[in-house]
C-alpha cells in the first residue's frame, strides 16, 4: 500500500478549493434523503450514497477521478458507512468553506476505516475533521 504519515491507506484524494462547494452541496442534498452515508472509493472515483429510512428512495453522487487534484486508490473497492450528521457537521458552513479553503485532503485509513477531512485554508490554517 502507499503510506501517508506512517499509516497504510486505501484511499487519499485532494478536493480542489473550486470543488468544495459541489462536494458540500452533494452532502447536504443526500442528508435530506437518508440518515446514513455510504462512502465508496473505486478506481474510477469516489461515490457517496444514501437510502431513506423506509428504503423506498436511493441517491448517489459520483465524483470522477478528474474532479480531484489527486486521487490515489490502493484496492479494488474501499467503503465505509457513517451517520450523515457527522459529515454534515464537516460541511455545515459551506459559504465560509468555499471562500477560505484552498484544498481538502480526504483519507480513508484501511486499518481503522477512519475517514478524515483536512482542510488547508488561506493563511496556513489547517482544520482536521
Amino acid at each position: 500500500g502507499f503510506k501517508h504519515e506512517s499509516k497504510i491507506l486505501k484511499m487519499k484524494c485532494i478536493i480542489p478549493g473550486t470543488g468544495i462547494r459541489a462536494f458540500g452541496k452533494a452532502v447536504h442534498c443526500l442528508a435530506k434523503i437518508g440518515d446514513e452515508f455510504y462512502i465508496e472509493s473505486t478506481i474510477n472515483g469516489l461515490f457517496i450514497k444514501t437510502v431513506n429510512p423506509a428504503r423506498s428512495a436511493f441517491a448517489c453522487f459520483q465524483f470522477n477521478r478528474c474532479f480531484f487534484n489527486s486521487f490515489k486508490h490502493d484496492s479494488d473497492t474501499t467503503s465505509c458507512k457513517l451517520i450523515s450528521k457527522c459529515l454534515l457537521s464537516v460541511f455545515r458552513a459551506l459559504s465560509s468553506l468555499e471562500k477560505s479553503v484552498d484544498y481538502c485532503v480526504v483519507t480513508l485509513d484501511s486499518s481503522s476505516y477512519k475517514l478524515t477531512f483536512v482542510f488547508h485554508c488561506k493563511y496556513g490554517i489547517v482544520k482536521t475533521h
